[in-house]
């Protein structure tokens, strides 16, 4: 391949065919090359290191609530940056080897998430073993080579195709309206100037009324905070890292001045504070 004409890379987490690998491709539009890792951590360590240009990161979704694992990577990984999100629509089906029947199953393999997301399904069959693995389309692949009618993988539908699987059952989730988020991260600081969403991550100081202070200073904005969540600090008993989503869609002026200006002020009420991007989001249901 001619090194001036070869494509940028973007990391996820999976084989393909899984979720990361389609917001991959409807965010960048085959613009950029897939590269699957095993690990949410591979794919921050990439980033950091300038292996791979992107990384795209699953951080919620409307059924399953947070991927957790995510928020506390960005703590391990301080010199990453958001630098865009998609939210794109999930719907699972249920995948056995060619020529099984659900009669057959014993055993249901897919990631944690997507587990929890068809829990419904599930409880209609308490005789499956429900087995975890480290995403759906490695769960699809594992059912594939291990060639067995007892076993099945809860994947989306592409995954038959590729991993040679029949399809037992469709659109298993629990509600129509199931959608993952997913940020883009980089390792340099890309603010889009069409931006209508801002990241944050700050330690509240433990003291009474700190949180209530932080808090505040979005009021005193008129931010329109969108989510917040906590996640414990290891090795500090309840102390807790704070990550917070603010709509910028109706702010006047620059979205880039205006989070820097939030975050000057949440130095003043908060302790190590930090800007994880300005950024815009697309497929936003």
């Amino acid at each position: 391949m001619d090194v001036q004409n070869k494509k940028s890379l973007a990391a996820y987490c999976g084989k393909p065919g899984c979720n990361a690998e389609t917001a991959v491709t409807e965010y960048f539009k085959n613009t950029v090359e897939a590269l699957p890792l095993n690990s949410f951590e591979e794919v921050f360590q990439s980033v950091t290191e300038g292996r791979a240009d992107y990384g795209m990161i699953p951080i919620e979704n409307s059924l399953g609530g947070s991927v957790y694992k995510n928020y506390d990577n960005f703590r391990n990984y301080p010199d990453v940056f958001i630098s865009g999100a998609i939210a794109i629509k999930i719907s699972y089906c249920l995948l056995g080897v060619k020529g099984s029947k659900i009669e057959d199953l014993k055993k249901v393999y897919s990631h944690p998430q997507a587990l929890l997301q068809t829990s419904r399904f599930l409880s209609s069959h308490k005789n499956w073993q429900q087995l975890e693995s480290f995403n759906t389309s490695g769960a699809a692949l594992f059912v594939s080579e291990t060639g067995s009618k007892e076993n099945a993988a809860i994947a989306t539908e592409v995954n038959a195709s590729i991993y040679n699987l029949d399809i037992l059952a469709r659109e298993i989730e629990d509600d129509p309206n199931n959608f993952t988020r997913f940020v883009v991260i980089t390792k340099e600081k890309d603010i889009c100037q069409n931006a209508h969403m801002a990241s944050f991550m700050f330690k509240a100081k433990h003291e009474p009324g700190s949180l209530y202070r932080v808090l505040g200073v979005f009021n005193d904005f008129d931010a329109n905070l969108t989510r917040l969540e906590s996640r414990p600090i290891p090795g500090h008993p309840w102390h807790y890292q704070f990550y917070a989503d603010v709509d910028l869609k109706n702010i006047k002026g620059k979205p880039d001045n205006y989070a820097e200006k939030i975050i000057e002020k949440l130095k003043e009420k908060a302790e190590e504070v930090r800007l994880l991007g300005v950024y815009s989001e697309v497929g936003r249901f």
